[in-house]
């Protein structure tokens, strides 16, 4: 099966707006494809709503929740340093199927030295 490491905006979206968010999560919940998390990014998206949407911490809890329950959790072999100056190119990735004939874009970005 294929496994997609989601942006945390995805997450955000999801779980504030609904959208197209929420449509990649119920893709991934009809096993169209896995998630694959790692602490890292479930950090970052606990921060992003504690810090920018004033979630308290009832709701991050079960946010998280949310994400790990249907999520592979993986650990990162190797981290990215993007400190220094960089070039980011972004491609997308679509998603459709005949149980769901919703149409999903994920922006991928690859992040390479200039």
């Amino acid at each position: 099966m294929l496994g997609v490491t989601l942006d945390t905006n995805i997450y955000v979206s999801a779980l504030e707006f609904g959208g197209v968010g929420a449509s990649l999560l119920g893709m991934a919940r009809a096993g169209m494809f896995r998630i694959d998390v790692s602490d890292a990014i479930l950090d970052e998206l606990l921060t992003v709503l504690r810090d920018d949407f004033r979630r308290d911490g009832y709701r991050l809890h079960f946010g998280r929740e949310k994400i790990t329950n249907m999520a592979n959790r993986v650990v990162p072999r190797q981290r990215l340093d993007i400190s220094r100056k960089t070039r980011t190119t972004t491609a997308f990735w679509s998603a459709r199927s005949r149980r769901n004939p919703t149409f999903a874009a994920l922006a991928i970005t690859a992040t390479c030295e200039s």
